[in-house]
């Protein structure tokens, strides 16, 4: 599903990921003009029907990756059906092999010379099944009895093809009900969306350009301070890509009427390697917490146990993100790092033992928002709107900072998709927007968020933009 042990990105045979012509300007808005104008009561088996033609159009030239999605998808609803709380331990045991022996065959296929390629967000679905089979077991998330509700949640595009992961118990219950979405709802989530799309468009796919370069060049010829501005790049460009995605998952969710959780706080803003995977990809650190850490004993079965428990967390987070030897090792590095951390090295770390940074005296809500995952044993809350307290208001301008970013980055690329008359400006407006990225598109519809007799002129823009 991904090549790298950061942005978990869509191939890209894929012809309908949210940054395309055809997903932004066809599928979406003929979608939300259906799903706002059906009754509320067939909405989820719209929501079912639209998401599963969503990723079939995303493999059509591999219509056998909807076997392996389907096939589990039905008996792991079949297996919560019959399992009991607390009882039906084999039941579990062969779900639970089931998913991940499918997701393992074709992960590693590939090293046996097979010739097998991995299903479309198969990782991710995997994941998502094996969390409410395992809730189910424990009585945490009752069985879905109804199998449109179950498919559904399954099957629901914001989130199918790249996360996040959803809490089962959350998607349960935000299910139940028929989605009413607000036009309060619409226009936040078309906000997130936008933002979203702009970070990958406009900076991600422009910023990769430099370390694309780098490896073009050749890493033995490069000076020094290219191969600094290459790493900078690098970094930039895998948070942002997978943030924006992120992001636009968020606002897609919000416009259907779900709260997906947040997987990004921060990240760049981390003090330790165990605050950066607190606000990095939060809800696969947040599945492996509560689904291998914990079960295994957590932190409670003596520092050795504990260790070895991160151990297999890292380990089994390596093989999750690839299937070559340099994902194992990333893995154990990660291991190395935060071992490092809990002997000791994370004290000198600490706000307020750092020259220069503030934060010892902190008030305990400002500390419970720069750690957000919480005590190690306490599972995330839903996808809520977590309470304003005072560090909330770090959050918020540093996120008008990445906005205004975004729109100044709009605004000076303007200028180069849409020049003045008699004015040669390179490069041209194809290469910016490149092959299935509205590019061009999403300076038009970033400004959609003013008002007034100019927007009729900005719609002109996102044809434009579409056309270009």
């Amino acid at each position: 599903d991904h090549p790298g042990p950061g942005p978990a990105r869509i191939k890209r045979d894929i012809f309908m990921g949210f940054n395309t012509l055809p997903f932004v300007f066809v599928f979406l808005p003929l979608f939300l003009a259906a799903f706002y104008l059906v009754p509320a009561r067939w909405r989820a088996g719209l929501l079912c029907l639209g998401s599963l033609v969503f990723y079939v159009i995303g493999v059509w030239q591999r219509p056998w990756c909807l076997a392996p999605l389907l096939g589990l998808a039905v008996l792991v609803y079949l297996l919560g059906l019959r399992m009991r709380p607390r009882e039906s331990r084999g039941l579990l045991v062969l779900g639970l092999a089931a998913l991940f022996g499918c997701l393992f065959f074709f992960k590693y296929a590939g090293l046996l010379g097979l010739g097998v390629t991995l299903p479309l967000a198969i990782s991710f679905y995997s994941f998502q099944l094996a969390a409410y089979l395992i809730d189910v077991y424990r009585g945490r998330a009752p069985a879905e009895r109804k199998p449109l509700l179950f498919f559904t949640g399954v099957l629901l595009f914001p989130k199918l093809l790249s996360g996040p992961l959803m809490d089962p118990l959350s998607l349960h219950e935000q299910l139940s009900d028929p989605p009413r979405p607000g036009l309060e709802d619409f226009d936040s989530g078309l906000r997130d969306f936008i933002l979203g799309l702009s970070m990958k468009v406009l900076l991600a796919n422009q910023i990769g350009g430099l370390w694309r370069q780098v490896g073009n060049i050749g890493y033995e010829s490069v000076s020094t301070p290219l191969a600094w501005m290459g790493i900078a790049a690098y970094s930039l460009q895998l948070y942002l890509d997978f943030c924006g995605y992120s992001w636009m998952a968020l606002g897609l969710g919000r416009m259907l009427g779900f709260r997906l959780p947040r997987n990004f706080e921060h990240p760049y803003a981390a003090r330790s390697m165990q605050d950066f995977w607190r606000r990095w990809h939060i809800s696969l650190s947040s599945w492996f917490r509560d689904y291998v850490y914990i079960p295994l004993g957590g932190s409670r079965e003596g520092t050795a146990r504990t260790y070895l428990n991160l151990l297999a967390v890292w380990v089994l987070t390596g093989l999750w993100h690839g299937s070559t030897l340099n994902f194992l090792l990333w893995g154990l590095l990660l291991f190395a790092l935060i071992a490092l951390e809990r002997a000791g090295w994370g004290r000198v770390l600490e706000p307020g033992n750092l020259p220069g940074v503030h934060g010892a005296d902190d008030p305990p809500e400002l500390a419970a928002v720069r750690h957000p995952l919480g005590e190690p044993h306490r599972r995330l809350p839903g996808p809520t709107v977590s309470p304003r307290v005072p560090g909330d208001r770090r959050q918020r301008r540093g996120l008008a900072a990445i906005r205004q970013t975004v729109l100044l980055a709009a605004g000076a690329g303007h200028r180069v998709l849409y020049p003045r008359a008699g004015e040669a400006v390179e490069p041209h407006p194809r290469h910016l927007a490149g092959h299935g990225d509205p590019g061009g598109a999403v300076l038009g519809l970033r400004l959609l968020y003013v008002r007034g007799h100019q927007r009729s002129v900005y719609v002109l823009l996102v044809l434009k933009g579409a056309l270009s």
